[in-house]
């Protein structure tokens, strides 16, 4: 791993989902929609759980979750401190990233169920929402997990250096935040409906103290404002069908330490 500082082991996992609710805050700019709920391979009597957060003009921090119906957990591959929800940005809950872990069921529940959740936030408080249990996988973002089934197959052609990358970021006017991927042995790909494996092409995924914020289909990018704190910042490159860039080290990544006066 390509890395300025190191990174704790992303948990892999599978499972199945689908649909849509909608939370609201009282007070806050958050809101909550696409509550889905899958069911966890790695941990008995569980399921996990992804949703998108939506937010204005007002930074935010994720704190903390909870349920009527058991333990919630925030499951963090970087295991970094409270995710940033950055103004004017669209993020979600993701099984690549940071998502809700629902235990001690004694028995799972039925597909098309309503799991009710809570997430507290810094600024926008207590959100409330459902879940909805699903069925079929949702392949897309499971990169780690994909890397694992896919594992043999190559990503660079024969005689062909393995990709590399470098991050850096530069605070806006606005108080966004400008990233910039400087990549080597590696071309992006526009975002496709249908992808298609092209050796050394593919795209990066941008996580903040694990909490995938964008998908990045060039080199740059631009993210809202950010709470004041520090924060871990991590670039992951994948290929066009999803699959992580890997070398010795494993996933081929590039990190960075932030804090935000």
């Amino acid at each position: 791993m390509r890395a300025v500082f190191g990174i704790g082991a992303v948990v892999l996992l599978l499972g199945s989902a689908v649909l849509i609710s909608r939370g609201f805050g009282p007070s806050g700019t958050v809101v909550l929609s696409n509550a889905r709920a899958e069911l966890s391979m790695m941990a008995l009597n569980s399921v996990d759980i992804f949703v998108t957060m939506q937010n204005g003009a007002e930074p935010d921090l994720l704190l903390g979750a909870s349920s009527a119906l058991g333990p919630v957990e925030l499951i963090n591959p970087d295991d970094a401190g409270a995710p940033p929800i950055p103004a004017f940005n669209d993020v979600s809950l993701s099984l690549d990233g940071v998502f809700l872990r629902l235990s001690g069921f004694d028995s799972l529940p039925e597909e098309g169920q309503l799991l009710p959740f809570t997430l507290v936030f810094e600024n926008s408080g207590a959100l409330s929402s459902r879940a909805v249990m699903g069925r079929a996988a949702d392949l897309h973002g499971t990169h780690q997990a994909l890397g694992d089934l896919w594992e043999g197959e190559e990503l660079v052609a024969e005689g062909h250096a393995l990709p590399s990358l470098d991050l850096s970021m530069t605070q806006l006017d606005d108080g966004g935040w400008q990233v910039i991927l400087e990549t080597r042995d590696f071309t992006f790909a526009p975002d496709s409906p249908e992808p298609e494996h092209v050796p050394s092409h593919g795209h990066a995924h941008l996580y903040i103290n694990g909490l995938k914020v964008q998908r990045m289909h060039g080199p740059e990018a631009v993210i809202g404002a950010l709470p004041q704190g520090a924060y871990l910042v991590r670039a992951a490159i994948n290929s066009n069908d999803h699959r992580p860039y890997i070398d010795a080290n494993g996933p081929i990544e590039a990190v960075l330490r932030l804090r935000v006066e």
